[in-house]
């Protein structure tokens, strides 16, 4: 079976607003969560426990995206020290929303194929984190899914298969980099809980399905509904905004129209009509979204 989700940043709106708001449409809600020395959204006990009421009310799992300016691999310890904490505090915070899975950057020092300056070192420091997450947190390895960003897969395949880590395909940053997908799902399809899906055109990520590479959608959709294995998983629309959302929606539901492989458009449109009736439908409003290198998600 595979769940439908989207991001906690869809509306302009705190955390539970935009789970407030997607209940009704989506299986799945990923957290996008951050801690700065400016800001922090880390829900606090209050918003865990509606958030733990919004997932009973709709039967809604969350995935939590692990902080994005945490550096695990970092060659200056108390960096790398304060990341592990950091990390494990949001997976002990959370862990009572009993998490369909965690979003875990092995995050390089610079966006690209080569990761790091020193590779050897940035390796020897992202396996030394790992250990230090699991020994901590006892979480379940195969919860922890390592997410393909702009280095190739391989370069940490060790790091996953020795500590049994899972990995989260983000399909978008595959398409954005040249990888080959069908080759990364044949080969973590096992390991792999949860896919991020979002379109891909010149060179800019994260943007509705309907702005993407259409035939490259189609194709991994297929893919995925060919898949037998019995596995749940959760396939996470990443992007950042209602227009996106609601594009990439549409997206799903002409491929049902046009009776593709799968049933994701049926998913959002079967939740909306039992919670609330009708179909999703477009409402004009002003974009909200993460600042920055959306690339870093």
């Amino acid at each position: 079976m595979i769940r439908l989700g989207t991001t906690s940043y869809i509306i302009e709106d705190t955390l539970g607003g935009n789970v407030r708001y997607l209940a009704p449409m989506v299986d799945d809600v990923e957290l996008v969560l951050f801690e700065t020395p400016e800001a922090s959204n880390i829900p606090n006990t209050a918003e865990i426990d509606r958030l733990n009421e919004l997932a009973s009310e709709y039967d809604l799992t969350y995935t939590i995206h692990l902080p994005v300016d945490a550096r695990p691999g970092s060659r200056d310890e108390k960096v790398r020290a304060s990341s592990v904490d950091l990390i494990s505090r949001v997976i002990e915070r959370t862990r009572v929303l009993k998490p369909f899975g965690y979003i875990l950057h092995l995050a390089p020092e610079r966006y690209g194929p080569i990761p790091a300056e020193d590779v050897r070192t940035w390796l020897i420091q992202s396996e030394k984190s790992v250990i230090d997450l699991l020994q901590r947190t006892g979480v379940d390895p195969l919860l922890l899914g390592v997410e393909t960003l702009g280095y190739p897969l391989d370069l940490v395949d060790s790091i996953i298969s020795r500590h049994g880590l899972g990995v989260t395909l983000d399909i978008g940053h595959l398409h954005l980099m040249g990888y080959d997908v069908e080759d990364h799902v044949k080969r973590y399809a096992s390991r792999c809980r949860v896919f991020h899906l979002h379109g891909v055109n010149e060179g800019t990520d994260h943007l509705g399905l309907h702005r993407g590479d259409r035939e490259k959608i189609d194709r991994f959709l297929d893919l995925l509904a060919s898949l037998e294995d019995g596995i749940e998983r959760v396939v996470t629309l990443e992007v950042f905004d209602r227009e996106s959302f609601e594009g990439s929606m549409e997206v799903l539901h002409e491929r049902t129209r046009e009776e593709k492989p799968g049933n994701l458009g049926d998913r959002g449109r079967t939740k909306r009509e039992k919670h609330v009736g009708g179909s999703v439908r477009s409402i004009p409003w002003r974009e909200a979204g993460l600042s920055g290198d959306r690339r870093s998600v």
